[in-house]
């Protein structure tokens, strides 16, 4: 629960422009009232310990020394960019939940000028961003995509 998430709200006319741009003026972000620049903060592993000793009171003792996966291999947090990235999509995965739940659109964008977005907002070297979401009305509303049938995994042979 390190909460690497971060989140800049871009409604003035101002913000949206610079972020459109950024985004190459896609029909999408060009369009919404409202894009929200999504990112990770990179330096919220450094709060692990002040983390661990809040929960402590209320977190089972477990000897993490002792613990071993089904492979014998020891236990390693999972920190570090690739897990800050992965909060914060899940973060975003959420806000596009609930803002469905409202009513509202959204679409979640990835290609856009990182640095463009960096360098508008002055963001620090710790904020790695991740995506813009667009929210608004949608314009129109279509039926869901068809979905797969079933999907299965079938594991290959071994040996």
């Amino acid at each position: 629960n390190l909460q690497h998430f971060r989140v800049i709200v871009a409604t003035s006319s101002e913000d949206l422009a610079a972020v459109r741009a950024a985004a190459y003026n896609l029909p999408a972000i060009a369009n919404a009232p409202v894009v929200m620049v999504c990112m990770a903060d990179l330096d919220a592993d450094g709060e692990l310990a002040e983390r661990s000793a809040e929960l402590a009171p209320v977190t089972p003792k477990v000897d993490t020394a002792s613990l071993r996966s089904g492979l014998g291999k020891p236990i390693s947090l999972k920190i570090g960019r690739d897990w800050a990235m992965v909060n914060a999509a899940i973060a975003t995965q959420n806000m596009v939940t609930q803002a469905t739940s409202l009513g509202l659109g959204t679409c979640w964008n990835h290609h856009f000028e990182h640095d463009e977005v960096r360098s508008y907002f002055d963001l620090p070297d710790n904020m790695a961003l991740l995506s813009l979401l667009a929210v608004g009305y949608g314009a129109e509303s279509p039926a869901p995509r068809p979905r797969q049938a079933t999907c299965e995994w079938q594991r290959a042979p071994r040996g």
